[in-house]
């Protein structure tokens, strides 16, 4: 809102008035905050619908969606399994990397494919390899050597069927591996001590052609002969030791139930999800409008884009509103102040300096901001100084200047004088 001589003669620059929330600014940093935290105050719609919108979105998708089950089975991993004396030792402290092995392996293809191989009820329900690959994970302990088979499907019964069914084919599919690697061990020493019965005939033979036993050869062969009796009892000793079966390291310790199968996302989880990212995308939109809004909005950029001298705020109180012509002691010193500002800034002569009475035109570009408001303030306060002063509404259409006065607009107006002038 802008005060000045109607003429624009003798003017140092537009002078501007705002009615604000508050009655005055005190520093730059109190306005820089006044001014952002008034754009947040103006567009924090943006942000709680956002957020309103998102939590509808993740109502529907809730509605939506089939519901997902999730059971788990639990798999205990013995690293040093006495009854597999055959393999690499291994430490009871290898056990946890062991199990976050096969928490790997598990999710392979060869496994899902002996899973389903060795299981019919899969195929019965429908479930392929591909299916065991997608609808499964395992998550291994950090603390403990066991890890988690966890099964997802569309209900409670088939969740538990493929987790407890993926366990018990992941044990019988390290066993079966642990079998093989025996059977190779057996058939290895099978095959040495035939070589070994082989060359002990061979070296028998030899010796029965020795003619003496003073020969240099029949020490050689003797030699040979005991070192390979050595050989042979050996092999003996390690396939005597073989156990008759081997024994799986990974076992199940606790099978999936249905009713322990227990929804993938949860309802309520959901929803504050999409309303933290509706909340969020509610501010940065928000940020991204107070950023593109250009709109003057402090007493330093008045001064900076418009190059306008700034007078003063008042505050917007009923009481200004209802009867500007009447104000309380703060709202009238503020209009005081501004006429300070307007007799300092040489547009508002004091009552010994001028003998023509100035004239002060208030405008606006827009409609219902107070400029009969401050007005009737500003020569309220004028006049109870001791000057005379003179207020036209120069509202043809509308004006209420007279209302504050108590006074009725029966008698002649503005546009009455100006006939007068023109006759």
């Amino acid at each position: 809102m802008s005060i000045g001589k109607p003429d624009g003669s003798a003017i140092p620059g537009a002078v501007l008035v705002k009615l604000d929330e508050f009655s005055s600014i005190f520093g730059e940093e109190y306005a820089l905050k006044k001014r952002y935290l008034s754009r947040v105050k103006q567009y924090v719609w943006i942000v709680l619908l956002c957020a309103l919108l998102a939590t509808i979105i993740g109502f529907g998708v809730i509605k939506i969606q089939k519901p997902v089950y999730q059971a788990t089975a639990t798999m205990y991993v013995v690293a040093d399994s006495p009854g597999n004396s055959f393999q690499t030792p291994l430490s009871a402290n290898d056990s946890i990397a062991l199990a976050t092995n096969y928490s790997s392996q598990i999710l392979s293809s060869s496994v899902m494919d002996y899973v389903y191989q060795s299981d019919p009820h899969l195929k019965a329900r429908g479930y392929g390899p591909g299916d065991l690959l997608a609808d499964v994970t395992a998550n291994p302990s950090a603390t403990s050597s066991t890890f988690q088979v966890i099964a997802s499907a569309s209900n409670q019964n088939d969740a538990a069927m493929i987790a407890n069914d993926v366990a018990n084919g992941f044990q019988a599919y390290i066993q079966a591996q642990t079998q093989q690697q025996l059977n190779s061990v057996r058939t290895s020493l099978q095959n040495q001590m035939a070589a070994a019965q082989k060359q002990k005939a061979a070296l028998e033979a030899s010796l029965l052609t020795v003619a003496s036993n003073t020969d240099p050869h029949y020490t050689v062969y003797n030699s040979e002969l005991n070192d390979v009796y050595h050989t042979i009892d050996t092999l003996q000793q390690q396939l005597i030791g073989l156990p008759a079966n081997a024994t799986s390291n990974v076992a199940v310790i606790q099978l999936a139930t249905p009713a322990s199968a227990v929804p993938a996302v949860k309802p309520n989880l959901l929803v504050a999800i999409t309303a933290a990212i509706g909340l969020l995308l509610g501010i940065l939109i928000m940020l991204l409008v107070i950023y593109l809004d250009n709109r003057l909005q402090g007493e330093d950029q008045i001064r900076e884009r418009l190059e306008m001298a700034y007078l003063g705020a008042v505050a917007q109180e009923r009481a200004l509103k209802d009867n500007p012509a009447r104000l309380d002691d703060s709202t009238a010193q503020e209009v005081a102040d501004i006429g300070a500002n307007l007799r300092l800034l040489g547009l508002l002569p004091g009552r010994k300096e001028a003998s023509q009475a100035p004239v002060l035109l208030v405008t606006s570009a827009q409609v219902s901001e107070g400029k009969t408001t401050l007005a009737t303030a500003l020569a309220a306060v004028i006049a109870s100084s001791g000057s005379t002063v003179l207020l036209i509404d120069a509202n043809l259409h509308y004006p209420t200047a007279h209302l504050s006065f108590g006074l009725n607009n029966s008698k002649i107006g503005l546009s009455g004088v100006l006939r007068a002038q023109v006759k």
